[in-house]
């Protein structure tokens, strides 16, 4: 509805004659039994059955109230004046009422008592409901001022509602002026400039403004003020951030393109909440809000891009104009989009029923030429599919019944990423909020892999562990295939970690050489092992010798290499290093694999991706 009004202020102010508006309020409240007639004749008028009209009398008849002493109901005592605000059935039957508003307005336009000045073909909007709010429309003359009025009057004598005058406000466009004071002495209702909110949103024509979207950043700052004196776990602000924070902007979105930065404003604000709690203070943000804005599937938090979430609502309106072709409000930045192109265009594919999907296409594809005067419509056409049928028809090829949907639209414009192995680790059915959170916030944030050697060389990868005064090696040599050539384990003599990583690389490449292994790489999960090797760093004097002894042993073979390697990675050597692996000495080729060194070997070899935190 609100599209629909700032169509109509549009017009309203390009008008050079003069026009009105008036905006009222009425007083939702019951005071007169004169009511309870007139909306039950009403009401068979309009086509509710006895039954309906025989149940809505008996509620209203029925109607009793208690007062509460300390804290206990007194007694009960009927209603003497019909039922009031605050009665649950109250704003069911006002809608009734105002319905009955709209059909004496309807009257008194048949009647030219009221002439609007928004007329197209056989469509006249004269006022627009919702709830007790009405928007008016008429060309600006004293006699219609009359018109209106004894509207107004009418109703009061049906249903008993009354125009609250402190509400109301009558607007008028640009022109001849002489006719306003008497209008508004007719009417009694005071003039008011434009903008002015309707429906909670700034009715307005041009572009939002910073200043325009100022009530939605107060909005969410006075809802987070009102946690401030709670205890909120970060999980729980997430939730309170996807539930409730999350949920004002698309209903802005849904009448507006928000400004990008009034988006990154709002985000700033989602951000400082989750990790900062309800002050909003400036700290620390350890995880990025690109990762958080993703799926859980994906390694996020299931919170949306707001600036996904506002194509997507443009999105929303495009394919309105696309597949409602009698759409009221179809608009152009400069115009009613029916004005804005000959009738017999061939822009508009779907709101000129002349047009057909042929015409616009070219070989099966979207002629992008002749809809470049529609920029915008290019981006739903991308999710548009062409049906072969009698009639052309629009079909949203990402939901199963071809209708659209805001989340398949966000879908398609999001960011994809592949799906995380951890994610059902974390969010289960049945899992502590704080305690998944705590979980994802320690999430991985580097993935690796075993990487096959090439055809004809061997890949070597060792590891070695110290617990308390035990000492232990271990490594297996692989080739392309992921078969295991060979594999040792061996206790050695108490010394640093990194004399046992050096070690076990000069044992695996000793073992190398005695099966004449020509090319060799080796992999270890100690960097300074394997930048001692390489050079970059000084060797600790007590292994000089073993790094002598280890480039003596690798000039035999006609080409090596050596790197690094995480050590989720490098599970099968670090099963072998464990003081406690029951696989102790070398072996050679023709020995099964144990549980789990089997299961290490076969992911390996599948590639499995693990994850460092």
């Amino acid at each position: 509805m609100t599209i629909t009004v700032k169509e109509n202020l549009a017009q309203f102010k390009a008008q050079n004659r003069e026009v009105d508006e008036v905006e009222g309020l009425f007083e939702q409240e019951f005071p007169s039994n004169n009511l309870q007639s007139s909306l039950i004749q009403f009401m068979r008028k309009i086509g509710f059955t006895q039954t309906w009209c025989k149940w809505i009398e008996q509620g209203i008849e029925t109607a009793s109230f208690s007062v509460l002493l300390n804290g206990s109901p007194c007694g009960y005592f009927n209603s003497t004046n019909c039922i009031r605000q605050g009665d649950p059935l109250s704003p069911l039957l006002f809608c009734v009422c105002m319905e009955m508003l709209s059909v004496i307005i309807d009257e008194a336009a048949s009647l030219n008592q009221i002439i609007t000045p928004f007329s197209k073909g056989s469509l006249s909007i004269t006022h627009l409901l919702f709830a007790d709010d009405v928007l008016l429309f008429a060309e600006a003359s004293v006699l219609l001022a009359k018109g209106i009025n004894d509207c107004f009057i009418r109703f009061m004598q049906c249903s008993g509602l009354e125009v609250n005058l402190n509400k109301s406000e009558v607007f008028f466009s640009e022109g001849d002026s002489k006719c306003k004071g008497a209008i508004k002495d007719t009417l009694n209702i005071p003039q008011g400039s434009l903008p002015i909110k309707y429906l909670a949103l700034p009715l307005i024509t041009s572009r939002l403004s910073a200043a325009d979207c100022a009530p939605l950043i107060s909005k969410i700052h006075k809802r987070i003020a009102s946690w401030s004196n709670r205890l909120l776990s970060r999980a729980g602000r997430v939730e309170l951030t996807k539930s409730i924070l999350n949920s004002f902007h698309p209903y802005w979105a849904a009448s507006f393109h928000l400004p990008a930065g009034i988006l990154d404003k709002i985000e700033k604000i989602f951000r400082d909440f989750i990790w900062a709690g309800p002050s909003l203070l400036k700290s620390y943000h350890p995880i990025a809000w690109d990762s958080i804005c993703t799926p859980k599937a994906e390694g996020g938090l299931g919170l949306q891009k707001l600036k996904d979430l506002n194509k997507a609502a443009d999105m929303k309106q495009i394919w309105s104009i696309i597949k409602k072709k009698k759409s009221l409000w179809p608009w152009h930045p400069d115009g009613p989009i029916v004005e804005q192109y000959p009738p017999d265009g061939e822009y508009l594919i779907a709101i000129r029923p002349k047009t057909s999907v042929h015409q616009v296409l070219r070989e099966g594809i979207w002629d992008r030429i002749m809809l470049q005067r529609l920029p915008s419509i290019n981006l739903i056409l991308e999710k548009a599919l062409v049906i072969s049928s009698a009639e052309d028809e629009a079909i949203w090829k990402d939901t199963i019944d071809g209708s659209f949907s805001l989340k398949s639209a966000w879908n398609g414009i999001r960011e994809h990423h592949s799906k995380i192995a951890w994610a059902s680790s974390v969010w289960f059915k049945g899992h502590i909020p704080k305690m998944s959170f705590t979980a994802w916030s320690q999430k991985p944030t580097k993935s690796c892999k075993w990487v096959h050697p090439e055809p004809g060389c061997v890949k070597l990868n060792c590891d070695a562990s110290l617990a308390s005064s035990l000492a232990s090696i271990g490594g297996l040599l692989r080739t392309n295939d992921s078969s295991v050539l060979a594999m040792y384990s061996q206790d050695k003599i108490q010394m640093s970690i990194h004399e046992l990583e050096l070690e076990a690389i000069c044992h695996g490449a000793s073992l190398a050489s005695s099966l004449d292994i020509d090319r060799l790489w080796i992999e270890s999960d100690s960097l300074l092992a394997v930048n001692v090797i390489e050079g970059s760093v000084p060797c600790p004097w007590k292994k000089r010798l073993s790094l002598a002894h280890l480039k003596n042993t690798l000039l035999e073979f006609a080409s090596w290499k050596v790197s690094h390697i995480w050590r989720e990675a490098n599970r099968p050597a670090d099963f072998l290093s464990k003081v406690d692996c029951p696989l102790k000495g070398s072996c050679i080729q023709g020995v099964s694999l144990p549980h789990p060194l089997y299961d290490y070997v076969k992911e390996d070899d599948e590639g499995t991706l693990y994850y460092r935190l």
